[in-house]
């Protein structure tokens, strides 16, 4: 009761005053929160690239074989005697299925391609050039 009462009788202008004072406060906290949280994630990634972990190390161009090597080859393959022999449950069964797996290879490649293309800056990171990033300390 005694806040509702303290709300109707305090002037506009201290109360809009008290509101934007607390509104800055709330943004500067919010931005304070979010770089502790980009420079923890920054820590966490650079004690993984400079890792001599074999797992750290080779999962991702194990990935890439993987795909490259087994993958798309077995999924062509079926596909294509699926196709040859005219197999039609299979035949129907791609097609039914043709946006699930080109998203799912989209992904899978996605993937593929942002190792491929943040490599480079990895190795950089190891030695003292300076590595471009979106985000500057």
């Amino acid at each position: 009761m005694a806040v509702r009462e303290a709300i109707a009788t305090i002037d506009p202008t201290i109360a809009a005053a008290a509101a934007a004072k607390a509104e800055a406060e709330w943004t500067v906290a919010l931005v304070q929160i979010g770089k502790s949280q980009v420079e923890q994630v920054g820590e966490t990634q650079r004690a993984e690239i400079t890792s001599s972990d074999p797992l750290q190390r080779w999962w991702r161009p194990l990935y890439a074989l993987e795909l490259s090597l087994i993958e798309c080859p077995a999924f062509t393959l079926t596909l294509l005697h699926a196709l040859w022999t005219g197999f039609a449950p299979a035949i129907n069964g791609f097609a039914t299925l043709s946006a699930l797996l080109m998203t799912y290879f989209a992904a899978r490649f996605g993937v593929l391609g942002v190792y491929v293309g943040g490599r480079t800056r990895e190795k950089l990171a190891g030695t003292a050039e300076s590595v471009p990033s979106l985000v500057s300390n």
